[in-house]
């Protein structure tokens, strides 16, 4: 069964192959015939006449179509300046020192506040001191007295560590 559909599809494409061999149109070109030389000087008035008749078929070219030329269009782009960078952040940077300076001076002020006046910059932020310790005739002769509880939170973060 398969050996049949095949051989039945290949007499079908011959068949069409032939058909279109047929088809197609053929060009016979007639047997040159020697006419008399004189006759076709008369005709033609020259031996190039007589050549071109009897060759039959004269060679021509295929015509020649010319085509628009495309051309791509031209931009120009206009001339640009950059602006002085100084004037342009200039605002900016005005704005950015008033603003260094008052928080400079307001820095200060918070500074004397906590230290009341001292005149001191260093202390500040500094932890209270411990009292000064007793020295050895009053240890030897007095109780110890207990330590008095930690009145700021200054004092309390003052205190050692007790490690477990």
């Amino acid at each position: 069964m398969w050996t049949s559909r095949a051989t039945l599809s290949q007499l079908l494409a011959v068949g069409i192959l032939l058909a279109l061999a047929t088809q197609s149109p053929a060009q016979i070109l007639p047997a040159p015939a020697d006419p008399p030389s004189q006759e076709i000087r008369q005709a033609g008035g020259g031996l190039a006449a007589a050549e071109e008749a009897r060759a039959g078929v004269q060679q021509t070219s295929w015509p020649k179509v010319t085509l628009p030329k495309i051309t791509m269009p031209t931009f120009t782009m206009p001339k640009m300046t950059m602006p002085d960078m100084s004037q342009m952040f200039s605002p900016i940077s005005a704005g950015f020192q008033k603003v260094s300076a008052g928080s400079k001076k307001a820095w200060e002020g918070t500074k004397e506040m906590f230290t009341f006046g001292s005149g001191s910059d260093d202390s500040f932020g500094a932890a209270t001191r411990a009292p000064p310790k007793p020295s050895i005739w009053q240890r030897l002769i007095s109780r110890s007295p207990e330590p008095a509880a930690p009145q700021t939170v200054g004092e309390w973060m003052s205190q050692p560590r007790i490690e477990h």
